[in-house]
């Protein structure tokens, strides 16, 4: 697997190693390994845009298959988050199993963060409910219940607070919910497909519904 890396010596240069792969030791490191690379990337977050969850969450499609579905999901989210301000920041994007490698390069064993072109300025911590959310639909629940049964409480608790945003334990299901929204209108309903959204709706039933 190779490592790509810019280089400033000569005008477009870019330097190629290679990485030996070694399998991810656990969905928990690869979980605690974002939060903290994304909080290392944002040392200083006083000048980070931010906007409430509402206006991040508002939607208005066309297709009212896709409006309902969506507010099938906005509905389960607790009134009283709507108007905290979230941070935005620079995030990858696309932050799959597939593109957070373990491994060795330059006598350096961790994880290596590849295919950037998704990159660019998200909600804090979308890569983090990126990788949760984006195993859910390959069948591989780990990372969500490391996530929901309190294996990284004390890194969120950590991140939110360099982000200057106030969490409860208690409001765990919201954050994702907050995050599936923004992520569906921006990879699934601007494209219209709502087979896709309809899957992701049937998780978000399964996990919250009624008496959950």
């Amino acid at each position: 697997m190779p490592k790509v890396e810019k280089k400033d010596k000569y005008r477009n240069s870019f330097e190629i190693s290679m990485i030996e792969v070694n399998p991810i030791p656990s969905d928990s490191d690869a979980l605690k390994t974002i939060l903290e690379c994304t909080t290392r990337f944002n040392l200083s977050t006083d000048n980070l845009k931010r906007k409430t969850a509402k206006s991040l969450i508002e939607f208005s499609y066309k297709n009212q298959e896709i409006n309902d579905l969506l507010n099938s999901i906005a509905k389960k989210i607790s009134p009283s988050l709507l108007e905290y301000e979230i941070p935005l920041c620079i995030q990858h994007g696309d932050l799959s199993k597939d593109n957070l490698m373990y491994g060795r390069a330059d006598e350096r064993l961790g994880f290596w963060w590849i295919d950037w072109e998704h990159v660019g300025e998200r909600i804090f911590l979308y890569d983090l409910f990126f990788y949760i959310i984006n195993s859910v639909m390959y069948f591989d629940d780990k990372a969500f219940n490391c996530y929901m049964n309190g294996d990284l409480d004390d890194a969120l608790k950590s991140a939110f607070l360099h982000f200057g945003v106030s969490f409860s334990l208690a409001n765990k299901k919201d954050w994702l919910l907050i995050f599936m929204i923004v992520f569906l209108k921006e990879r699934v309903c601007d494209f219209g497909r709502v087979e896709a959204l309809r899957m992701y709706c049937r998780f978000v039933e399964e996990q919250f519904g009624e008496g959950k």
